[in-house]
């Protein structure tokens, strides 16, 4: 069933790499939550979140809408069917995310901007991290720190503990929300903020691409 739903996805992914198209499958997976989100949303809203131009935005567009992912109206960009399972699957393993304070996530990533995504039921996904490390990088960050929170602690996925050697962080993450057993706690650090969240969608949809077949046109 995911298949289907998710196919739409990869297709436009590989036309972009084919056309080096300035958005890549990342900013699609973020317009998809962002449509969601919204409800209904404005081309130009929708290009400022995602920090991409209005040309590409434009033809981003086009290739969704062609997908039967979206529909355009006067009032603005809306998901159809496709585009809302999409979104369904995004929400039910995005718990929270947000932006984290440079001021106490400098010491774990060295970084200006630093963005975070609790997910859930992925943990069993996760080997050392390094795969999803990769993929972050290769989407706009500079370093990526995956957490598994497991008896009210976080941990590497090396099983190494993560609480004591960073109080603050692990502080600021316990205060930011609550947490289940076994999510995944995703924190990306970039130069920039695209970079920093990119970087945390690329190692996310990473770990979802383990638990969702993909058909890969």
């Amino acid at each position: 069933m995911h298949k289907e739903k998710l196919n739409s996805i990869e297709i436009l992914a590989h036309w972009q790499k084919r056309h080096a198209q300035s958005f890549n499958v990342i900013d699609v997976l973020q317009a998809i939550k962002y449509i969601g989100d919204y409800k209904i949303i404005s081309r130009t809203k929708l290009a400022k979140l995602l920090n991409i131009g209005e040309g590409s935005i434009r033809t981003m567009i086009k290739r969704m809408k062609n997908l039967e992912l979206i529909s355009i109206i006067k009032s603005g960009i809306l998901l159809k069917e496709k585009g809302n399972s999409i979104y369904n699957i995004l929400i039910k393993y995005i718990k929270k995310e947000f932006e984290l304070p440079e001021i106490v996530f400098n010491k774990l990533t060295g970084q200006r901007h630093n963005y975070c995504l609790i997910t859930s039921n992925l943990s069993e996904k996760i080997k050392k991290g390094i795969e999803e490390r990769d993929t972050a990088i290769k989407f706009g960050a500079n370093i990526l720190v995956t957490l598994v929170y497991k008896a009210g602690k976080f941990y590497f996925p090396d099983g190494f503990e993560f609480n004591g050697n960073y109080t603050e962080c692990t502080r600021f993450l316990l205060n930011k929300t609550t947490y289940d057993e076994g999510d995944v706690i995703i924190i990306s650090g970039s130069d920039n903020e695209k970079g920093a969240k990119n970087g945390a969608y690329a190692a996310f949809y990473n770990l979802l691409k383990k638990l969702i077949y993909f058909d890969f046109k």
